[in-house]
């Protein structure tokens, strides 16, 4: 892309990068960021002061982001003159808001430019380009569902967790040292007779009040993303209707792992010793 309105020495600039799901490599957020230094320098800007906002791991279907939020910020306060991305789908993906966005920096006198969109404010046509490009971008995060569907059945057929831990398993790394590599899930043998005591109960009717109870007694804990952690009968019957804890797992294929068959396979181990 080259300018036709050439950015000033000194320009203060801030430069977004972002990258979304677990499928997309963190170093891609880096190599935004390089890519757009780099196009600076080709353009022959002298001495920038440069800020990085990067939304890691954010995807850019959401309007209120920590590094959205910062930019729109300064935006309001006016602290740089231009806002440098790769595209415009690192400020959002969907053509309103992203044309909110840019569109509240043109009224606050900052430039936007989105490299690869050929989007430059200082243009007449910069709002058809962008629309054009969010449109574009759109496309491409349809595909990109079949690509994270293609990931989740890879980890799948390699017998690895997908989705939140559930309660009475534990998660393990295949390599520790690695946030990104593919967890396995296997039972807790300390949670084991705590679940199965709760089915127990249920199969002998008691109130599910007097269950939830005793799984807040024993502490069991709840799936990461629970509202709340305490037990409440809505939570017991998701527990016991469960199709994991009853031997069985859906993802295209079927497998059989129960606690109850665990607890044998445990209790004869412990005997053969």
């Amino acid at each position: 892309m080259h300018l036709r309105v050439s950015i000033p020495a000194r320009a203060k600039i801030a430069v977004v990068d972002r990258f979304s799901t677990e499928e997309q490599r963190r170093q891609s957020s880096q190599a935004q960021h390089e890519y757009c230094v780099e196009f600076l320098s080709d353009q022959g800007v002298v001495q920038p002061q440069v800020e990085r906002i990067s939304d890691e791991g954010w995807s850019g279907e959401l309007r209120e982001r920590p590094g959205i939020i910062k930019l729109r910020e300064g935006i309001l306060s006016r602290i740089w003159d231009c806002i440098l991305c790769e595209d415009s789908s690192r400020l959002y993906r969907g053509v309103a808001l992203c044309l909110e966005l840019v569109g509240l920096a043109v009224d606050h006198g900052i430039r936007v430019i989105c490299i690869n969109d050929f989007v430059d404010t200082c243009n007449e046509d910069w709002q058809q380009r962008l629309e054009e490009a969010q449109r574009h971008h759109g496309q491409d995060n349809f595909y990109t569902r079949f690509r994270i569907k293609r990931a989740h059945d890879s980890l799948w057929r390699m017998g690895a967790a997908i989705g939140h831990i559930r309660s009475g398993y534990r998660r393990n790394k295949q390599n520790p040292d690695d946030p990104k590599s593919p967890g396995f899930d296997e039972i807790d043998p300390k949670w084991i007779q705590v679940i199965i005591k709760a089915f127990q109960m249920v199969a002998e009717k008691q109130p599910l009040n007097i269950v939830a109870d005793y799984l807040n007694m024993k502490k069991l804990p709840k799936t990461p993303n629970a509202h709340s952690p305490e037990w409440s009968e809505k939570n017991v019957i998701s527990l016991i209707r469960c199709t994991k804890y009853r031997g069985e797992e859906f993802y295209r294929q079927t497998v059989s792992l129960t606690f109850a068959l665990f607890e044998i396979d445990l209790i004869l181990e412990m005997r053969a010793r």
